[in-house]
């Protein structure tokens, strides 16, 4: 022990390094990688130019980081595959092509496990990796990734499942649109060719739509319409094609070339490389037919208000001309949009994808697909679609076969006629579709009827007897079976009453939930059983921490709650911390393992429900906004298949149901009728004498009591009390004719009021009620007897209380007059009482929707006008649906505008009295007397932003120079088009001059130029630029937007060049509202360059020996040494560059260039006005004037003079004058002689010193 006890110690030192160091080795990742600055490569796939695959262990470690960061480039163009498993659930992942983008995944959701969907990208991409640790402690994970170029098959392909499993049994639908990309050519463009020719027949060319190069320049349209709420959960691009003359490799390298997608509202294009591609060897033609899958990620969780609209695939492989092998050219694309929304039933969704060649031989006549998995609901209309994408069927050869279930569906003789069915909307629409079938059939009870209740499978066939055909998608919808689980949920405070006002921080809530099975709406039939329920309520983490242990259940047909524990699976509730999600296995014979049976709840019984509540504490205060999320998961009991355990399947609120429309109440002794009614008629549910019309909440109102015969069909006179209260309508249907059922409801219905006492002395009474609450249903009820033996009876009529108004409120911070266009804002809604503001209590409207609330627009011109039938612009509930509680909606009022200008913002509940509107006994209408509960608002949206686009800096008049110059007349313009945008870079049409266009500045932000000061032409005089449904395009020869710098008349600059890279054009419009103000702008470079000269006219001395000559007048530029600003000669910036030559001077060149718009030399005379030479006239253009002019002759020869021009200003040039507005030059007449002289101290070397011809250059 003596001996081992340093050595104890020593380790006790050391363990923790070592244990550092097999930490290091166990976790691959680089520490620290905690940032963007210090990414990690991940070396393993780091420009690897084969596909490869990697995985990568690593930590976040407790105490120093919260993000592990990595990133690789991608060596190949490809699909990537990335996968993250972790010990912790409370974690995030998001991959980018950014160091922090998202947009290829994000999953910020809680759990182990995160798969990202396949996504493409080029070679060269670099993606980026973030991990994130959102718990207290370390946390271990893997991540998993690959790259590849794709799955090829070079023969047939059986077809299989293609959609994820998270998108096949869902609330919602598909949509399949497409269409071709090639026509008939008829003298050199497209026509419809409505003939039946096969393409092989055909001189066939691109259809292109976008006018955009690509490799295979075509382009065509379809529309897709999802609704506008509805989320897209899956989407996927397929192509058919034939390639000509390539072998497989070079086929390969053409196909994954990626076709090019633009769907509105998203910025850019979407380059979609192939996931799956699908060769078959095609002799005639010595290439191959093909076929084509890809994924579109980009769309999931996108709404049908922002991709609805014509979308544009380009790019398809395809070729032009006549191909006469017997296949013929063709080409095409489908596109297959799988969305969700609670408001669409349960279906089951199965994209089956293939590549199989179909034709009258042996081993190729026909194909089945065989689709199980689902059940059809057991009663009522079945919706099933089927739909197919299939290449090269002629309309001329017959033979080709579509079956469902054994039963032949389409054409008949021809199922594959080169035909698109009608319900695709496309650009263009032509009859006769050169080989491409994208057709959809109803094979539902309104259709074929072909799919029946309670099916489970279900069985696509293709067959031919003639001709060669190429399926590769089959699509099968059909309904399912579908209980209707739904939640209703209520809060209480520490007193167990109903939280009515603000609450602490801190205080303790009791949240009270029923879960049943109940009909969706009153007119739902189709109510199923489901088996093994299973509730999953994720916990808003915002506002709500879970008191532990303080769950109880009262499960169906139970008498009493009972406390349950947060234990995994020791009874029939669960609580998972990490998650802050808790799950209840409900219904009868539930247990610690599987839910139990919630069967059809009709009457809406409170024994059929499963009674749940649990307490929190509130972790915020204020108005907020409870998003407890309630999700269900259960199995179909007739066919043992669960739905939900993948995906758990969201549930809504259960509805009011009010399915007492058609039923009267129970005839009694008394009635109560509106006040005018009870004329002849009182107990005739269908007679207006007997109604009821719809009320407003706190508006007094006066209704007739009216007391009847033991029968009801007569007045009978009166004399005594009664008592008249309201309550909630308590006829569901399930009484039928029963007169004793509905007695007993009327006689047990609960007050929803005070109720009033009221002296009878005769057979009716008119009396004045007012209600300060809202309700769907109400009936009167009379109590005729006593307190000991109360008798009652019910209205005949029931009738709806509504809220007065709607209030709508701008959105918090926000100035009513200045919304930005497309931005989602929430605005503030208060179902109004009458006569003041409070909110109507009880008015209940749970994920409102364009089918609850309607949203209506006005759009007004600037003078007041409506102008709603010339401008654009949708108006629009955002993806965040909302509930109204007790007639309020504070900032949750989701909506925008896609467009610019004054809006009437129009909010409609059509449906509350939805009772008396279909009683008929109330209109329908806003008015004070109506039905409808209805407000607006004015608001005005402006852009979000200006786009600069094709913005270019030009020389002026288009040339390859400008001169320097102080008048901008002369200076260097810009062209640019200028877009006025919403939110989601879409064009604001309504930005336009004859509606609501914005005074627009356009300024210029130029470099600094040593010794020279910058001049520009700014659009800075808050004018209206005149633009056109949102654009303005200002050209260069617009002279309105340009800049130039200053020039001294005595002081030369070498030529210099601004590159248009290094100036920026910003445009601003300031929208101003009751003193608040906003800027809307937008900024952009320049491409291209301006070269700046100094210039200047020039004459070199000019000398005549008659009394007439001509003058050549130079336009030059100045290139030399080092100028005084630093800048040295470039002789290559000059206008002819090194071909410059020069007349007289070695500092100033040539510009041969020169035309009359860079200048002129202007008028010719005589310096000091002598009058004794003139300019008779000019000739000449660009490079060089020539000059006439005349000597008079008076004053002898030799005569030396100075002539002057008024040259353009940015050509004075005067190194000794900075004054001078002319240039100048010498002449001299002289007489022609054959004598000469010279000069010198004496004669004696001269001949005669006065002949007429001086030599200027002797001088000796």
């Amino acid at each position: 022990m003596k001996v081992l006890s340093p050595l104890l110690g020593l380790f006790k030192k050391i363990f923790p390094i070592l244990l550092f160091f097999l930490v290091t080795l166990l976790y691959a990742d680089i520490e620290p990688n905690n940032s963007c600055a210090k990414e990690e490569i991940i070396s393993e796939l780091h420009n690897k130019t084969i596909s490869v695959s990697h995985a990568e262990s690593g930590s976040v470690q407790k105490n120093s980081d919260t993000y592990d960061y990595y990133k690789f480039t991608a060596g190949i163009s490809g699909n990537v595959n990335i996968s993250l498993t972790t010990n912790k659930t409370n974690n995030s992942i998001i991959v980018g092509s950014s160091c922090e983008g998202s947009n290829y995944y994000s999953d910020i959701t809680n759990s182990n496990t995160k798969i990202a969907p396949a996504f493409s990208v080029t070679a060269g991409t670099t993606i980026h990796i973030r991990i994130e640790r959102r718990y207290a402690t370390t946390m271990t994970y893997n991540l998993n990734i690959s790259i590849d170029d794709g799955t090829i098959t070079t023969s047939q392909r059986n077809f299989t499942l293609r959609n994820p499993a998270n998108s096949r049994n869902i609330l919602g639908d598909y949509q399949v649109i497409g269409n071709t990309v090639l026509c008939v050519k008829k003298d050199g463009s497209c026509y419809d060719y409505t003939k039946s020719s096969a393409n092989h027949n055909l001189d066939l060319k691109f259809i292109d739509v976008d006018n955009t190069n690509n490799t295979f320049n075509n382009s065509s349209q379809a529309k897709l319409s999802i609704p506008p709420s509805a989320k897209v959960k899956w989407a996927a691009i397929y192509a058919q094609g034939h390639i000509l003359n390539k072998n497989q490799s070079q086929t390969v390298a053409i196909l994954k070339d990626p076709m090019k997608i633009t769907v509105p509202s998203i910025s850019g294009t979407i380059s979609s490389i192939p996931k799956q591609i699908d060769l078959y060897p095609r002799s005639g033609s010595n290439g191959y037919t093909y076929s084509t899958y890809s994924d579109i990620p980009e769309l999931v969780g996108l709404e049908g208000s922002a991709i609805n609209g014509m979308v544009t695939v380009a790019n398809v492989k395809a070729y032009e001309g006549k191909e006469d092998s017997g296949l013929g050219n063709y080409g095409a694309w489908t596109l297959v949009v799988i969305y969700e929304s609670d408001n669409i039933s349960l279906k089951n969704i199965s994209v089956f994808d293939g590549y199989r060649i179909i034709k009258d031989e042996t081993g190729f006549n026909d194909i089945a697909i065989n689709i199980d998995g689902f059940i059809t609901p057991t009663s009522g209309n079945i919706v099933s679609r089927v739909s197919i994408f299939a290449g090269e069927g002629d309309k001329n050869i017959v033979g080709d076969k579509l079956y469902l279930n054994d039963t032949q569906i389409g054409n008949k003789g021809n199922a594959f006629y080169s035909h698109i069915t009608s319900d695709i909307v496309r650009n263009p629409s032509y009859s006769n579709n050169q080989g491409i079938d994208i057709q959809t059939f109803d094979v539902g009870t309104n259709g074929l009827n072909l799919i029946k209740n309670s099916d489970y499978n279900a069985r696509i066939k293709f067959s031919s007897t003639g001709d060669h055909y190429y399926p590769s998608l089959a699509i099968f919808s059909t309904e399912l079976y579908e209980p209707r689980v739904c939640y209703k949920q209520e809060f209480f405070n520490e007193l167990g009453d109903p939280i009515v006002e603000d609450i602490k921080v801190g205080d303790t809530i009791t949240v009270h939930t029923w879960i049943s099975n109940m009909k969706k709406d009153s007119l739902d039939v189709n109510l199923e059983t489901a088996d093994k329920v299973e509730i999953t309520v994720e916990l808003d983490n915002e506002n709500f921490e879970y008191i532990p242990n303080t769950i109880k259940i009262k499960n169906v047909y139970e008498l009493d709650f009972s406390n349950k524990t947060d234990a995994i699976k020791d009874d029939i509730a669960d609580f998972l911390f990490d998650t802050n999600t808790t799950k209840w296995r409900v219904g009868t014979g539930a247990n610690s393992t599987n839910g139990g049976e919630l069967t059809p709840n009709i009457t809406a019984s409170n024994d059929n429900k499963a009674f749940v509540e649990f307490q929190v504490k509130l972790l915020q205060e204020g108005d907020i906004h409870i998003n407890n999320i309630y999700k269900v998961s259960y199995e179909n009991p007739q066919l043992g298949v669960r739905f939900g355990d993948e995906s758990p399947i969201n549930i809504g609120v259960c509805a009011d149901i009010d399915t007492a429309l058609a039923i009267g109440g129970v005839l009694g002794k008394f009635n109560v009728v509106n006040e005018n009614g009870g004329n002849g008629s009182f107990n005739d549910p269908s007679s207006p004498e007997t109604y009821l019309n719809t009320q407003v909440v706190n508006r007094p109102f006066n209704v007739k009591i009216l007391s009847l015969n033991e029968n009801g069909t007569a007045l009978k006179p009166f004399t005594g009390n009664v008592s008249v209260s309201l309550i909630e309508n308590p006829y569901d249907g399930s009484c039928g004719n029963s007169e004793i059922c509905k007695q007993a409801k009327c006689e047990n219905a609960v007050p929803i009021s005070a109720t009033k006492d009221i002296t009878f002395n005769g057979s009716y009474v008119v009396e004045q009620f007012n209600y300060i609450k809202a309700t769907k249903s109400a009936l009167f009820r009379v109590n005729y007897g006593t307190a000991n033996d109360p008798k009652f009876a019910c209205s005949i009529d029931g009738f709806a209380i509504r809220p007065d108004r709607f209030e709508l409120s701008a959105p918090a911070g926000e100035h009513i007059e200045l919304l930005t266009s497309a931005k989602n804002y929430n605005f503030s809604l208060i179902a109004a009482q009458y006569g003041n503001n409070m909110p109507s209590s009880e008015y209940n409207v749970a994920n409102v929707d364009s089918s609850s609330i309607a949203l209506k627009k006005i759009l007004y011109m600037p003078d007041g006008s409506d102008g709603t039938a010339v401008l654009n612009g949708s108006l629009n509930y955002t993806s965040t649906s909302f509930n109204i509680v007790d007639g309020s909606a504070n900032n949750v009022v989701g909506i925008n505008f896609t467009d610019v200008g004054r809006v009437n913002i129009k909010m409609i509940d059509k449906t509350w009295a939805k009772y008396d509107i279909d009683n008929g006994d109330t209109i329908e209408s806003c008015d004070s007397q109506g039905a409808w509960v209805c407000g607006d608002i004015n608001a005005t949206f402006i852009p979000s932003h200006f786009a600069l686009s094709g913005v270019e800096l030009h020389n002026n008049s288009g040339s390859t120079f400008t001169y320097i110059s102080d008048d901008l007349n002369i200076s260097a313009p810009y062209s640019v088009v200028l877009t006025a945008q919403n939110a989601l870079n879409a064009t604001t049409q309504n930005f336009d001059k004859d509606s609501w266009e914005n005074p627009v500045n356009v300024s210029i932000t130029l470099p600094t130029v040593i010794g020279m000061t910058p001049n520009k032409n700014e659009l800075d005089l808050g004018l209206n630029l005149d633009f056109v449904n949102g654009v303005k395009n200002i050209l260069s020869n617009d002279s309105n937007l340009s800049f130039n710098f200053n020039r001294e008349v005595n002081k030369t600059i070498n030529p210099f060049v601004i590159e248009g890279g290094d100036t920026n054009l910003t445009a601003i419009s300031q929208y101003s509202a009751s003193g608040t103000t906003k800027d809307i702008t937008g900024t952009n470079t320049a491409a291209n360059k301006a070269t700046f000269i100094y210039g200047r006219t020039h004459a070199p001395r000019q000398r005549y020996t008659d009394n007439s000559g001509s003058a050549l007048i130079y336009f030059e530029a100045y290139c030399f040494g080092t100028d005084a600003n630093g800048v040295s000669c470039d002789k290559l910036l000059l206008p002819n560059g090194l071909n410059s030559r020069n007349t007289n001077d070695l500092r100033w060149f040539v510009n041969s260039q020169h035309d009359t718009n860079h200048g002129v030399i202007g008028n010719v005379v005589e310096k000091n006005a002598l009058g004794r030479v003139n300019p008779t006239g000019q000739t000449g253009i660009n490079s060089v004037t020539t000059v006439d002019m005349t000597y008079t002759e008076d004053q002898g020869y030799p005569y030396k003079t100075t002539m002057e021009n008024n040259a353009s200003s940015w050509l004075i040039h005067n190194e000794h004058d900075a004054g001078a507005t002319t240039n100048q030059f010498p002449v001299e007449f002289s007489k022609a002689s054959s004598e000469w002289s010279g000069k010198h101290e004496t004669d004696t070397t001269t001949n005669d010193h006065n002949a007429t011809n001086t030599n200027r250059r002797s001088m000796w």
